[in-house]
C-alpha cells in the first residue's frame, strides 16, 4: 500500500510468473531463472536432426571417459595396448602404469576420472585410487553391496559414482596414508580404530536410485557438489536426472537425441551432451540451459549455441572438474586438448507469452490504476502487456494483434502501436521508498531498471480500466538474438485521482454506459484525469519518502549513501570503511557499543563486529539460567540452529525485549580470542596443574581440571610438586620482600596488557589483519597495551597447547603449495609437485608453440578487418603447418 492507501499486488519469482502451477496458464516459449527470479525467452534451436547409430552411441557409452589435469596433460584408454596412455606434454604417448586388480580381473576400465592429481579407474565393480605424485602405492576401494561403473568428482576430493546394474548411487571419500616406517601400536594407549581413519571408502545412498527402465551410461561432477547423470529411455528420448546432494531431479526428454553417450557441464546454468550421426560422432554438440532442462514443457529445447567439434577422439568429454567442457581431438598419432567453445550466440524464440491473475481488488468497479515493472531490454527486445478488468472471474479468451477482444495493450521498449500507452523509464529504483527493487541489471536510461505506466483502455473515449477483478496477459517479444528479462511486476487498485479528489465535480467524467465504451477520441474529462496522473506518480513517490524518511535513521534500511551522514549523529567515524554492511552493524550497534567503552566486552563486539558479525535483536531468554551480562557470550537459538553470541543488551529477563546479540564473527566462531594479560597468570599455574574450569577464560572456555600438564616435549608436573617457581606465585608461602616485589611488578606489568590473537588464511588475511588491528586500538582503553599477533594454531588456543589436538571446529585447512616470497618455513605450506597425467612433464622441458594473434582492437560494424598470425613461433624441433583460429 503507498502512501495514499493504494493497495498492490507484486508478481515475482517462478512461481508467481505462474512456473510449475496452472497447466492451462503455463508461459509458453518462457524460462525462469530461479537463481537470478527473471524471466525471459526460451531458447531455440531446431532439434538435432542427427541419424543416431545406437551400437556406435553404446560403444561411445561402454568406454571409459578421458582425463585432463589443470596443465593441458590428457590421458585416455587405448583398447590396442590395453592401457592408460598420456599426452600432452610433448608429441607422442607415454604409459601410465597401474596396479593390477587382487584377483585380477578385467583390464579395461568402465570409468576414468580426474582430481586433486589423482586417477580414480572404475574397473572391476570398484575403484582404484592412482596417486600422480606418488605419495602412496596404488589403492583399491569396493564395497560388497555396490558396483563401480561410472563415477565423477563433485569437489572435495569425492567422487559421486554410479552402479549400472542396480541403479544406485555412492559417495566415495578419503584417501590412502601415506607408507610409513614401523608404527609401535600401544593397546592401552587411546587411538583410532583402525591406523588410518582417512582411508577411502564408499558409502551408498540408499534412498537415491536410478529407477527402470532408465540406463545411465554417463556422469558428470561440478565443484559445488553437483552432479548430472545421462540416462537412456528406451521408450523415449534420453533424459537428465540432477543431483544436488540430496535428491534427484528428472529432467524433461532432451528434444531430438535418444542416444547421447557423453556430457559435461557447460559453465554453471547448462549442460552440453554429445551424439552419434550414424556410426561417428557428430559434428556439434549440444547444450542445453537448466532452465530449460526443468521447465514446464513436454521437451527440453537447446539453448540454440553452435559448439562445433574438431575430430574428437575416445569416448567424448573429459571427466574432470572445469568450469567449460574439454576433449580429446586429433588422430592417435597427433592428439591435443579442445576446449568447447560456442562460434554463435544463443538464439532465443521470437515471441513467449504468460497468463497472470485474477487479481481481486475486493470492490465492485474498481478503477484499476498503475502498472510497475522491473525490466532489462536488449536490442529491439520488449514486452507487450495486455490487460482487462471484469466483475467475473471467468476467465476471458487470450488476446491478438488482429483481435484484441477487450483487452488493453501497453507497450515497454516497442514501436508505438496506435493509442496504446508506453511504459515510462524511471530514475527510481523502486517506487517502494527504500526499495532498491529486484534487478540486478545495471540501470540505463529506456533500457533497463524499473518502468511504470498508467493503466488505460485505449481504445475507448473514458480509458480507465473498471472492474472488481484484473487479468494480465504478458508477451514477450523478441529478435531472436536478445530477450527481454523481467523481474517484477506491481500492480496497483483502487485509483487515487487528483482530478476526482481535489477539483469540482464540473470536471468529473459525466459520459457512461457505451458513450464511455465507444471507441474514439478520449473525452477532456477523461484526458484530464491521465495528465492528472502524471503530477500524481512523481508526488506519490515523493511524499512516500518523505512518509517513510524515517528510515534515513535506521542504520539497516537507511541507502548506502545515506550511512556516512547517519554516522556524524552517532560519533562514528566512517573514514575508511569500503563495507557498507559493516558500517551499518557499526551504526547499528552505536548505543550499546558506547555503555561498553572502554571494557573488555567493548573490545569483543567491536572486533564481531569487524569480522563480519551481525546484529539481532528481541528473542527470549531463559528464566532458568543466569542472565547474560552485556559484553558476555551466551548460547542463542534461531532458526532451529544454535549459536554462540556476543550479548550487547539484556533488559527484560522475563520476555527479552529489547535484548542485542551480535552472532557471526571472528569472536563468536574462536576465530578471533582476546586474552587478558592477568589470565596469563593463570598460564604458569596451569603449566603446573591448576583448576581450568573458568568458562570466561578465551583460552580454555572452562576445560576440566587438570593434575597432569604438558610442559615442553617431555616434562610432566602435576599439583604435587612445589618446586621453587610455583612457590615464587604462591601466596600462602613465606617470600622475602625482594621477591614479593618481583612477583608484583610481574603481575603490574601483566594488568594493562591485552592480547589479541587472530587465525587467519588465505591471501586476504595480511589486509584484515591490519583492519582488525586499527579497530581494536580505537576500541581499547589508553592505558591497555594491545598486542595483535596472528595465529596459526587452530583454537581453542589453550587446550591446543595443553593437549596437543585440533580443537578448532571448523574443515581442516589443508596445506598450501610453496609460492616463493609469500610462505614462510614452517607455515605450513610444502614443496609438492604437479602431478601432470603426462609423466614426461618431470623431464626438461622444450620450448612450447606459441600463438600470438594480431589484428585491430576495435572494428566498424560491418567493416573488413585483418588478422595475423605470422608472430606465432612453433614448438622445439617442430613446425607450423596451418593455424586454425576459433571464437572466444
Amino acid at each position: 500500500m503507498d502512501v495514499n492507501g493504494t493497495p498492490f499486488w507484486q508478481i515475482a519469482s517462478e512461481a508467481g510468473f505462474g512456473f510449475g502451477r496452472d497447466p492451462d496458464k503455463a508461459p509458453a516459449n518462457l524460462v525462469g531463472d530461479r537463481r537470478l527470479g527473471v524471466v525471459r525467452l526460451a531458447g531455440e534451436q531446431a532439434s538435432p536432426v542427427f541419424a543416431e547409430d545406437e551400437t556406435f552411441s553404446r560403444q561411445m557409452a561402454m568406454q571409459p571417459s578421458t582425463v585432463f589435469d589443470e596443465e593441458g596433460s590428457f590421458a585416455w584408454w587405448d583398447g590396442p595396448s590395453k592401457a592408460v596412455l598420456a599426452s600432452g606434454f610433448m608429441p607422442g604417448s607415454a604409459l601410465l602404469s597401474l596396479a593390477p586388480d587382487d584377483p585380477v580381473g578385467v583390464s579395461q576400465p568402465t570409468d576414468m576420472a580426474f582430481d586433486r592429481d589423482i586417477l580414480f579407474v572404475a574397473r572391476n565393480d570398484g575403484v582404484l585410487i592412482h596417486d600422480l605424485r606418488g605419495r602412496w602405492p596404488d589403492a583399491r576401494a569396493e564395497h560388497a553391496d555396490f558396483d563401480a561403473h561410472l563415477l565423477a568428482p563433485i569437489g572435495g576430493g569425492a567422487m559421486l559414482l554410479v552402479d549400472r546394474s542396480r541403479g544406485s548411487l555412492a559417495i566415495l571419500r578419503g584417501t590412502p596414508r601415506r607408507p610409513r616406517g614401523y608404527d609401535f601400536q600401544d593397546e592401552e594407549a587411546f587411538g583410532p580404530v583402525g591406523p588410518d581413519p582417512q582411508s577411502p571408502s564408499i558409502v551408498t545412498l540408499p534412498r537415491l536410485s536410478i529407477s527402470a527402465p532408465l540406463e545411465a551410461v554417463a556422469v558428470a561432477g561440478r565443484a559445488d557438489g553437483r552432479a548430472a547423470i545421462l540416462c537412456w529411455d528406451p521408450s523415449n528420448e534420453a533424459v537428465l536426472l540432477l543431483w544436488d546432494g540430496r535428491t534427484l531431479a528428472r529432467s524433461q526428454p532432451l528434444e531430438g537425441l535418444r542416444f547421447p553417450y557423453s556430457l559435461a557441464w557447460d559453465g554453471g546454468d547448462a549442460i552440453a551432451v554429445l551424439a552419434s550421426d550414424g556410426p561417428a560422432h557428430a559434428s556439434r554438440a549440444i547444450s542445453y540451459d537448466l532452465a530449460e532442462l526443468f521447465a514446464e514443457a513436454d521437451k527440453a529445447v537447446p539453448n540454440g549455441r553452435v559448439y562445433p567439434l574438431r575430430q574428437p577422439f575416445g569416448a567424448g568429454f573429459c571427466n574432470a572438474l572445469a568450469d567449460l567442457p574439454n576433449y580429446v581431438s586429433g588422430e592417435p598419432d597427433r592428439l591435443g586438448l579442445q576446449r568447447l567453445r560456442a562460434v554463435s550466440r544463443a538464439t532465443f524464440a521470437r515471441s513467449g507469452s504468460l497468463s497472470l491473475g485474477p487479481y481481486d481488488s475486493q470492490r465492485f468497479d474498481c478503477v484499476w490504476h498503475r502498472l510497475h515493472a522491473e525490466l532489462c531490454l536488449r536490442g529491439s527486445a520488449g514486452l507487450r502487456i495486455w490487460a482487462l478488468a471484469s466483475n467475473t472471474t471467468q476467465r476471458p479468451a487470450l488476446p491478438s494483434a488482429d483481435n484484441p477482444r477487450g483487452w488493453s495493450p501497453h507497450l515497454f521498449g516497442l514501436p508505438s502501436e496506435g493509442a496504446a500507452p508506453a511504459g515510462s523509464w524511471s530514475h527510481l529504483q523502486s517506487e517502494i521508498a527504500g526499495d532498491t527493487g529486484l534487478s540486478d541489471c545495471p540501470r540505463q536510461p529506456g533500457r533497463a531498471g524499473h518502468f511504470e505506466v498508467l493503466l488505460q483502455a485505449s481504445a475507448r473515449q473514458v480509458r480507465r480500466l473498471e472492474g472488481r477483478y484484473l487479468h494480465l496477459h504478458v508477451e514477450f517479444v523478441g529478435d531472436g538474438q536478445h530477450s527481454p528479462e523481467l523481474f517484477a511486476l506491481r500492480v496497483y487498485g483502487h485509483r487515487f485521482a487528483y482530478r476526482d479528489k481535489y477539483l469540482p465535480e464540473l470536471y468529473r467524467e459525466t459520459a457512461a454506459g457505451s458513450d464511455a465504451t465507444d471507441s474514439g477520441q478520449a473525452t477532456p474529462a477523461d484526458f484530464l484525469d491521465r495528465f492528472l496522473g502524471i503530477f500524481e506518480a512523481e508526488l506519490t513517490a515523493i511524499e512516500g519518502r518523505v512518509a517513510d524518511g524515517w528510515r534515513v535513521t535506521d542504520p539497516l534500511a537507511a541507502p548506502d549513501f545515506a550511512l556516512p551522514w547517519l554516522a556524524q549523529w552517532v560519533g562514528v567515524d566512517p573514514a575508511g570503511e569500503v563495507s557498507p554492511q559493516r558500517l551499518r552493524q557499526r551504526l547499528a550497534c552505536a548505543a550499546p557499543l558506547a555503555r561498553l567503552n572502554g571494557t573488555l566486552g567493548g573490545l569483543l563486539a567491536q572486533l564481531e563486529i569487524e569480522s563480519g558479525g551481525r546484529l539481532l535483536r528481541g528473542g527470549s531468554l531463559d528464566e532458568r539460567g543466569a542472565i547474560p551480562q552485556p559484553g558476555q557470550f551466551a548460547l542463542v537459538h534461531a532458526g532451529g540452529k544454535a549459536a554462540r553470541a556476543l550479548v550487547l543488551t539484556a533488559r527484560d529477563p522475563s520476555a527479552g525485549a529489547g535484548s542485542q546479540v551480535l552472532v557471526g564473527g571472528g569472536v563468536t566462531s574462536g576465530r578471533i580470542a582476546v586474552v587478558e594479560g592477568f589470565r596469563l597468570r593463570r598460564t604458569f599455574a596451569t603449566i603446573l596443574g591448576a583448576d581450568l574450569t573458568l568458562h570466561e577464560d578465551p583460552l580454555t572456555l572452562g576445560m576440566t581440571r587438570s593434575g597432569n600438564s604438558l610442559v615442553g616435549d617431555t616434562l610432566i608436573l602435576g599439583e604435587e610438586h612445589n618446586d621453587a617457581l610455583l612457590a615464587l606465585f604462591r601466596d600462602d608461602l613465606p617470600k622475602s620482600l625482594a621477591e614479593r616485589a618481583a612477583v608484583e611488578r610481574f603481575f603490574e606489568k601483566l594488568a594493562f596488557r591485552t592480547l589479541v590473537l587472530v587465525r587467519g588464511e588465505g591471501d586476504g588475511a595480511p589486509a584484515e589483519l591490519a583492519r582488525l588491528s586499527a579497530a581494536a586500538r580505537k576500541a581499547a582503553p589508553a592505558h591497555v597495551e594491545l598486542i595483535i599477533s596472528p595465529s596459526n594454531s587452530s583454537f581453542i588456543a589453550g587446550i591446543n597447547a595443553l593437549v596437543g589436538i585440533d580443537s578448532w571446529l571448523a574443515a581442516p585447512v589443508h596445506p598450501g603449495r610453496v609460492r616463493v616470497g609469500e610462505s614462510e618455513i614452517g607455515g605450513g605450506d610444502r614443496i609438492e609437485g604437479e602431478g601432470q597425467l603426462d609423466p614426461r612433464a618431470d623431464g626438461p622441458a622444450p620450448y612450447p608453440p606459441k600463438a600470438r594473434a594480431d589484428g585491430p582492437e576495435e572494428v566498424l560494424s560491418d567493416s573488413a578487418f585483418v588478422l595475423s598470425a605470422l608472430r606465432s613461433s612453433a614448438a622445439t624441433g617442430r613446425v607450423i603447418d596451418r593455424y586454425i583460429w576459433t571464437w572466444n
